[in-house]
């Protein structure tokens, strides 16, 4: 009778009536007859499927002190449901002692696959790059992981003995592997050939896609991601990176419906979370921005963009110390032009002026086609304007789609006390820039020249572009007390304002 309750309990986990099955576990556990280490191990697997990771943990402990001699197949599947429940609820302690008690050679690809995550998260390189090799000697077609050790640092030589002699995984790897060693030209012509020979592989062309990226050819990256969403809508990876492309060009409505497809369907990546994430660093919204990144790396918490942008968030918000933090996490994934701009940003806000200028000449000589990179290199430099302003120049030529370098050289101007400067520079570049952020810097700058008409047009003109401005809004709201008269009676407070209308302006 009590064999038949728990084959029928089993069909009901099966059958994904979960509820129905923990119910009848309870009951099969209340009898020491028949609380047996099968029911114990069913139940808590009911509670993994309900989610409730650190429940189910003590109930799987329960079961294994009374399986302790069994080295079955079952229990072995048993033990890798322990572990991934222990990853969810992030108990890395209980993973690590438990793996501690078998040598590396006799765990199986799936434990070793989760002990790389405990590696990873305790940042332990050397042992992962150990249980790396030892996964791609059980199995030599590991793409993923043989991708890993290169992110790690090994060179392609090194790697090259653990792989299949499969042509294609060559080529990837060794192209994935000049992505990262920051050789883009290579890396591009790699992933090119491979996408000739497997014509619309998504996966693929995504990583052409953000290679484009990371060398700073937004132009190809963008061309390469609409093409990936012609052919599949629903495809996820990467997408966070394209709508990053739309953030830094201050295109919303792009982002918008970008994020707006994702959301239909794709709520459990990290990428939708992301995008989320700078729809409100956009918005000036730093707490919502926080929250949704703290979903995404709750989702993955690998994922270097999440703390790229969790960086970017505590640069907002006035804490460069947390940003460093972030960033340096970011940079240890990976080499990205904007981790660089990132930890430069965070330096120059702490007065680590070396520092800011060894990680500027790094990123120079790695991105020498990146228009960020000679930005940076203007950033460091603004102590000297000449200096600075022709790094800021030669920027812009560059890529004249990029806003920061062009915001940059009129905040310059501005400081030399050239304002008229700081606004023809950037009226002379409207026609490439018809985005909010910079009808936003327009109105502040016309507002400080007391330009009230113009000041209220391109405050006028943002909201149109993005109705939830609220910088807009406080500019507008602002104009109006300046030509009331009300200004002079609330100085302080106005000055107040302003001074955070501009923080927002570069923000947004």
């Amino acid at each position: 009778m009590t064999t038949d309750l728990f084959v029928q309990a089993h069909s009901l986990f099966t059958n994904g009536l979960v509820d129905s099955c923990m119910i009848l576990t309870s009951t099969l556990m209340q009898n020491q007859q028949t609380r047996t280490p099968q029911v114990i191990i069913l139940y808590a697997d009911c509670l993994v499927k309900n989610k409730e990771y650190l429940r189910s943990l003590k109930f799987y402990e329960t079961a294994f002190e009374l399986l302790k001699n069994n080295s079955s197949k079952w229990v072995e599947q048993a033990l890798n449901r322990y572990f991934d429940a222990c990853i969810k609820a992030k108990q890395f302690d209980k993973l690590k002692a438990k793996f501690h008690e078998v040598p590396l050679q006799k765990l199986s690809i799936q434990s070793l696959r989760q002990l790389l995550i405990v590696y990873d998260h305790a940042s332990n390189i050397k042992s992962a790059i150990e249980c790396c090799k030892q996964i791609l000697r059980l199995q030599p077609l590991a793409i993923e992981i043989a991708i890993k050790l290169l992110e790690y640092g090994v060179s392609m030589n090194e790697v090259l003995p653990y792989l299949d002699k499969n042509q294609f995984m060559l080529d990837y790897c060794s192209a994935n592997y000049n992505s990262l060693q920051c050789s883009f030209d290579n890396a591009i012509y790699g992933f090119k050939s491979l996408e000739q020979n497997m014509k619309g592989d998504c996966d693929i062309m995504s990583k052409l896609a953000v290679t484009y990226k990371n060398s700073g050819d937004y132009f190809a990256a963008l061309s390469v991601f609409r093409k990936i969403r012609m052919i599949d809508p629903f495809y996820v990876k990467g997408m966070d990176h394209y709508g990053q492309i739309y953030q830094e060009q201050g295109r919303i409505q792009d982002l918008q419906r970008l994020i707006d497809d994702l959301i239909s369907f794709a709520m459990e990546s990290c990428e939708t979370w992301i995008l989320l994430s700078l729809l409100s660093l956009i918005k000036c919204d730093y707490p919502q921005a926080s929250n949704h990144i703290d979903k995404a790396l709750e989702i993955n918490s690998l994922h270097m963009l999440s703390y790229q942008i969790k960086g970017e968030i505590m640069l907002a918000v006035g804490n460069p110390n947390a940003a460093c933090l972030s960033y340096r996490k970011a940079y240890r994934l990976s080499r990205d032009i904007i981790n660089y701009e990132g930890l430069v940003l965070c330096y120059l806000s702490l007065n680590r002026n070396n520092e800011a200028l060894r990680l500027s000449q790094e990123a120079l000589t790695l991105f020498p086609k990146s228009s960020i990179a000679v930005y940076l290199s203007g950033l460091v430099s603004s102590q000297d304007y000449e200096k600075a302003q022709t790094l800021f120049e030669k920027s812009i030529q560059m890529d004249l789609k990029c806003i920061k370098p062009l915001l940059a050289l009129s905040d310059l101007h501005l400081k030399n006390g050239e304002p008229q400067k700081a606004i023809e520079i950037i009226q002379s570049h409207l026609a490439h820039h018809p985005v909010h952020t910079i009808h936003l810097k327009l109105g502040y700058l016309f507002f400080q020249q007391e330009d009230w008409a113009n000041s209220r047009y391109h405050y006028n003109a943002a909201l149109s572009m993005f109705p939830e401005s609220e910088v807009a809004q406080t500019g507008l709201a602002d104009i109006e007390k300046a030509i009331n008269g009300s200004g002079e009676e609330d100085g302080d407070l106005e000055s107040e304002d302003e001074g955070d209308m501009e923080a927002n302006v570069f923000d947004g």
